[in-house]
């Protein structure tokens, strides 16, 4: 019996999914519980959809798609990616390199239901930052190493604490980042012309931008 894999933008492999599933070669297709396949196929935390179908006379063929990472979070039982609305997940089939190049987030709690991590709730806050920075200064969001979210659940003052792979500290107000990465932009300018180096840029407070010079 063959196992078709159809998961053209996905990292679960073939031959993850076959021993995964562990469908005995003897049993015959007619026999095989597509329902129970599918269901199985969808607990897998990285498994966005998945639907399984015969095609005779010896085929079985399993469409999935898969959640696609935004960032990663390091707990004690290991690495875990999560996507653009906050759902978190196992890394199945990525390589070391891939889940390396992933900004980190801290201060999240993790918590889980059943088998389900409960999704972040302020994680469109944190795509909406990651997809305006790549979008107006890209070569900056290459930078982005670690972003702390300690403080994004403020009600007063909501901050995303970026820091960057050459020791800088961004702070970011939640909303308008538009605004603020033209801020950013003009610094960095500023910065670069006059040959001085930052250690801390606050984009956060209304009417300035305030940096700290490297000592």
């Amino acid at each position: 019996k063959k196992l078709f894999l159809d998961n053209p933008d996905g990292k679960i492999s073939p031959k993850w999914i076959r021993e995964y599933l562990g469908i005995k070669k003897a049993t015959p297709i007619d026999k095989i519980d597509l329902i129970s396949l599918k269901r199985k196929i969808e607990n897998v935390n990285q498994v966005n959809s998945a639907k399984a179908e015969r095609v005779y006379p010896d085929q079985i063929k399993i469409c999935i798609t898969e959640k696609k990472p935004i960032a990663k979070v390091n707990t004690s039982n290991g690495v875990l990616l999560m996507s653009a609305s906050g759902e978190f997940f196992e890394p199945i089939c990525y390589k070391v390199e891939e889940i390396d190049s992933l900004v980190e987030l801290t201060g999240i709690k993790i918590l889980k239901q059943g088998q389900r991590y409960v999704a972040y709730p302020m994680a469109k806050t944190v795509n909406e930052l990651f997809a305006e920075t790549k979008k107006m200064l890209p070569a900056v969001f290459n930078t982005y190493q670690m972003v702390d979210l300690s403080d994004l659940h403020s009600k007063v003052s909501p901050l995303l604490e970026v820091y960057t792979n050459e020791d800088v500290k961004i702070i970011f107000l939640a909303g308008d980042f538009n605004k603020q990465l033209s801020k950013l932009e003009y610094v960095l300018r500023y910065a670069k012309d006059k040959s001085v180096r930052g250690s801390q840029i606050d984009l956060s407070l209304e009417g300035r931008t305030d940096m700290k010079l490297r000592k």
